[in-house]
């Protein structure tokens, strides 16, 4: 799994390589397919933390402090408070580009958040990132000069390293406080986990963004961020030996990386410097675990995590609801895997028998999967260049695909309930959650009840095998997620930063017009910061009988064709 490299890595073979590959060569000012010529630029060799070596490992506090005042943080207070949230990544390039942020609802403006805004802080000392894919080029834009640390934490083969042989002073600087600790991971597994680790002079805080760090996969997909409460430093010299809470999870999660690696031993002990107990005074309402996969033997994760702790809410939190209700599934994910597929469906035939309570007697389960079709991609204002993250080769299993259909599982956005900015642009995230009702519906579509769902998992694991596992494999990936454990009240940024515009959808609203704007979400004028809060509408339609879920494949041959007429006109 891990080893020493000298040197971070393309791997030209990979299907997501090859993609990234092509679109990095993309004017992000322009919106059409036009690809241009670039040069190999020149890479320099960065520092690596080896995770079976013993000598570079440790992370280590700046013995020296900024004497005076504290300098102030240019991002907005609602980052530093005690609550989480969650923020819409911001299209700077795309769909946000046209903005003007000076008259934009200001209540609306702070539902979003972009990268800088997460690593500008002139208070933040050092910040460790997990991801799939890396563009420390791109990246490079966001960093704060007063930071002190940077560690990238991913598989070599994914990071593109700084280029800093052009660039300023400032930049060579920056280039200094990067180190690498390479995953490595076997062919077809994937370090997959998205987080952010932000060490300030006084606290921690947790960021799991949808997307990888690369320019493209914040400015093509629709992509949202989860922002946990700010943790406190304890102010103890010596670390605490127990962990807590969510403090327990993130130090069981660690370890699965490799108990011997000592990068990750004193990532540990750092961590029990900080107060994860922050959900104590509210923890019947708000309470919060962190779901994770590994490829670890005998680890507490995918599946069996995920199958353990929503027994146990469910038995704690919902022994009032009559099991002869009815159950519904929902599933938002980016891809879907096959391997199960083609055997019987992974949602039904694998996920829900894990989740479902011994002791239950339901006769009705609901299952959707909200996957975009391959006509919503392609009427995105990015068209094809937003569908390079979703992948669903159905056709290794047309059987139980036609099945799938047939019982009418997928869905996609309501058309008339998308904003006009972004219209049918998917979504890079995945959530799964489950509610109850009363009564059953045979029409039911799988839209989110506005009275709230009885839990919620945001996550980076897609509806694979691969990321949870089976009834008889262990997971292949590194996943990470936060279930919230209900009643979860959901809301959409659609309703949240869009203004209603009758039945044609949303528009962006400003700060000329009414702040408490209505919509069919009811749950707008009473939104708290610690709510669920999803990227796509609530309400769904089911597909259409022309409709075809997206891929990746589909994509790249509708994307060849688009350039083969390009060039010849």
């Amino acid at each position: 799994m891990a080893g020493s490299v000298g040197k971070p890595r393309e791997d030209k073979d990979s299907v997501r390589a090859k993609i990234a590959n092509r679109w990095s060569n993309i004017d992000y000012n322009k919106l059409s397919i036009d690809v241009q010529k670039t040069s190999e630029k020149p890479k320099l060799e960065p520092e690596v933390i080896s995770i079976d070596s013993e000598s570079e490992t440790s992370i280590s506090d700046n013995e020296s402090e900024t004497k005076g005042s504290l300098p102030k943080p240019l991002i907005d207070e609602k980052l530093h408070d005690k609550k989480y949230c969650f923020k819409l990544i911001r299209s700077e390039t795309i769909y946000d580009k046209s903005i003007d942020y000076n008259r934009m609802n200001p209540k609306q403006r702070d539902y979003f958040i972009t990268m800088k805004d997460i690593f500008y802080d002139p208070n933040l000392r050092e910040t460790i990132l997990f991801s799939f894919q890396f563009d420390m080029n791109f990246l490079s834009k966001c960093f704060h000069p007063n930071i002190e640390r940077i560690v990238i934490i991913g598989q070599p083969e994914r990071i593109i390293p700084l280029d800093d042989t052009i660039g300023s002073y400032e930049l060579k600087q920056l280039a200094k406080k990067i180190c690498y600790v390479p995953i490595e991971m076997p062919k077809y597994r994937s370090h997959h986990t998205k987080m952010v680790l932000n060490f300030y002079r006084d606290s921690l805080r947790m960021f799991l963004p949808s997307n990888n760090f690369t320019e493209a996969e914040v400015s093509y997909p629709q992509q949202v961020c989860w922002c946990s409460p700010k943790f406190m430093d304890l102010g103890k010299i010596e670390p605490i030996s127990a962990f807590h809470g969510l403090g327990y999870e993130l130090e069981s999660y660690f370890r699965d990386y490799d108990q011997k690696t000592d990068f990750f031993q004193s990532l540990i002990l750092k961590l029990g410097k900080y107060d994860f107990l922050c959900y104590d005074d509210n923890k019947e309402k708000n309470d919060i675990k962190f779901i994770y996969s590994t490829p670890k033997p005998h680890s507490d994760s995918g599946l069996e995590s995920l199958g353990n702790r929503v027994r146990q809410l469910e038995s704690k939190c919902f022994k009032h609801k009559n099991s002869k209700e009815d159950k519904h599934y929902l599933v938002q994910t980016s891809s879907i895997g096959t391997t199960m597929f083609r055997n019987k469906p992974f949602l039904l035939g694998v996920i829900i028998p894990r989740i479902i309570p011994d002791n239950s007697t339901t006769k009705e389960i609901h299952t959707n999967i909200l996957y975009p079709t391959l006509k919503e991609i392609c009427d995105s204002p990015a068209s094809v260049l937003s569908g390079g993250w979703f992948h669903f080769n159905y056709s290794r299993g047309k059987e139980a695909y036609n099945s799938l259909m047939s019982e009418k599982v997928f869905v996609k956005q309501d058309p008339t309930q998308i904003s006009r900015e972004r219209l049918s642009t998917p979504s890079h995230s995945k959530f799964y959650m489950k509610w109850t009702t009363k009564y059953t519906n045979k029409n039911d579509n799988g839209s989110i009840p506005e009275e709230g769902v009885d839990w919620c998992l945001y996550t980076s694991a897609n509806l694979s095998a691969a990321a949870w596992g089976s009834d008889t494999t262990r997971p292949k990936n590194y996943e990470f997620g936060v279930l919230f454990q209900g009643p979860v009240e959901v809301s959409s940024f659609v309703d949240l930063i869009y203004k209603n515009k009758g039945q044609f959808g949303t528009r962006l609203g400003t700060a000329t017009e009414e702040t408490n704007f209505k919509s069919k979400d009811k749950q707008v004028d009473r939104i708290n910061a610690d709510q669920v809060i999803v990227p796509f509408p609530k309400s769904f339609v089911q597909y259409d009988r022309d409709d075809k879920p997206s891929d990746v494949n589909l994509l790249d041959k509708i994307s060849n064709l688009a350039l083969q007429m390009h060039n010849s006109t």
